[in-house]
């Protein structure tokens, strides 16, 4: 089934995966639980011989998500190249396969991104103090 045409996303989200069926659901969950709706999400399956491919069948048609797969492994950076190339989005977002956003993750850095003045590499990380209250951490690079 062809997705309908839609106007470019402001956001693409690259997901590279290799066997990480174990959180890659919860992933993809939690962007598409995104504050940010302007964005989609590309996963590239880099040769997974796990359960990864039968569950990204469940996603495959999904309006903001496009599945590439590999039929070997060639490695992250192959992987995530191939994302870029594929990636629609002015902005090109990261994300590990095992790893979580919060909602408004893409929405923090979307609004950082527009008050800088040139491009820039910028990670919003929510990490753990030592009394596990979480705290909020923006770097720009």
């Amino acid at each position: 089934m062809n997705k309908p045409l839609l106007p470019p996303p402001l956001v693409s989200v690259i997901v590279p995966v290799y066997n990480g069926c174990e959180f890659l659901d919860d992933c993809l969950r939690s962007m598409l639980n995104q504050s940010f709706t302007d964005a989609e999400i590309i996963v590239v399956n880099d040769g997974s011989t796990d359960e990864t491919p039968a569950l990204l069948k469940q996603y495959e048609n999904h309006k903001n998500i496009v599945v590439c797969h590999f039929s070997e492994n060639r490695g992250e950076a192959a992987a995530t190249n191939v994302g870029i190339q594929i990636a629609k989005g002015k902005y090109i977002a990261r994300m590990d396969a095992d790893d979580i956003s919060l909602p408004e993750r893409l929405s923090l850095q979307v609004r950082m991104h527009k008050r800088l003045s040139r491009p820039q590499k910028l990670a919003t990380l929510q990490v753990r103090d030592q009394s596990l209250s979480y705290l909020r951490v923006s770097l720009t690079l």
